[in-house]
């Protein structure tokens, strides 16, 4: 999987580091987003190179398609129109991490 910022494709480094408003640095991408000091989740990322600000999961690219239909084919309720889809990948320095999506079906 490949991570980069959404608006200038800029790639970060694994020495690439942000700071929590409490302080603590680390790079966001080996948690998912979440300050491992504080437990903070970050749902928008800012770019270091850029400096704008977007969803922290719209930075992670190639991820596996999710089946919409067939995740609320499988709810109990079939009028369910929404759904939580928790997917787990690895980085290109090998962290692992989980992210959780709630996937609507807009119609």
């Amino acid at each position: 999987m490949r991570i980069a910022c959404p608006k200038c494709e800029w790639e970060p480094a694994p020495s690439d580091l942000w700071s929590c408003r409490c302080g603590h640095a680390w790079h966001t991408f080996d948690t998912g987003g979440q300050c491992p000091a504080c437990r903070q989740v970050w749902r928008d990322t800012q770019c270091l190179a850029c400096a704008r600000w977007s969803k922290h999961h719209d930075w992670y690219h190639d991820l596996p398609p999710v089946d919409l239909e067939s995740i609320v084919a499988q709810q109990d309720e079939p009028t369910v129109t929404k759904a939580w889809v928790t997917v787990t990948a690895h980085t290109r320095h090998g962290a692992a991490f989980r992210c959780a999506f709630l996937l609507s079906d807009a119609r």
